[in-house]
């Protein structure tokens, strides 16, 4: 009966054995495994500090961007009041070249007609004022009245801005 228990004494620390043998290839298992968790971890805490600089670098560029498309936008307000005011000086402009093509077609309406008649046209309302009664004996015309001399009095200096948009 003793050999029987040591017999089933033996049989039991070969299985402690065998037992701790699988306990010690599962320990170095189970250290492997918890130190490529830990280099996980650690790539994933890098790869989270990415993430971070990233997200703080793209908020920066859109600010950066807002600012810049707010210049922009003041750029674009200044140059449209500038095309505003250059489409106004424009239609100053316009208007007085119409202004001035309907007096030269009325010269030379004028001049043609004095051209064909070789008569000076002086309309009647001219005439009739005591402007061109003075002008008649100040020396204007010649004894004969067949040469008068004509003297034009501006109030703007007609080389200015102003006279030309009269």
């Amino acid at each position: 009966m003793i050999s029987l228990q040591i017999s089933e004494a033996d049989n039991s620390l070969k299985l402690i054995s065998n037992s701790s043998d699988s306990i010690a290839l599962a320990t170095k298992h189970l250290a492997d495994a918890q130190g490529k968790v830990v280099s996980g971890y650690n790539q994933i805490d890098k790869g989270k500090k990415q993430i971070i600089s990233g997200v703080n670098l793209m908020y920066s560029k859109l600010q950066e961007f807002d600012k810049q498309k707010n210049q922009i936008l003041s750029k674009v307000q200044q140059l449209q009041t500038g095309l505003t005011s250059l489409k106004s000086v424009f239609l100053q402009i316009s208007n007085a070249l119409n202004k001035i093509a309907v007096s030269m077609q009325s010269m030379k309406r004028y001049f043609e007609g004095y051209r064909t008649t070789n008569i000076f046209h002086v309309p009647s309302e001219a005439i009739k004022s005591s402007s061109f009664e003075k002008a008649l004996g100040s020396g204007i015309m010649n004894k004969d009245k067949t040469i008068a001399k004509i003297i034009l009095i501006l109030d703007t200096n007609p080389f200015t801005n102003k006279a030309s948009i009269l």
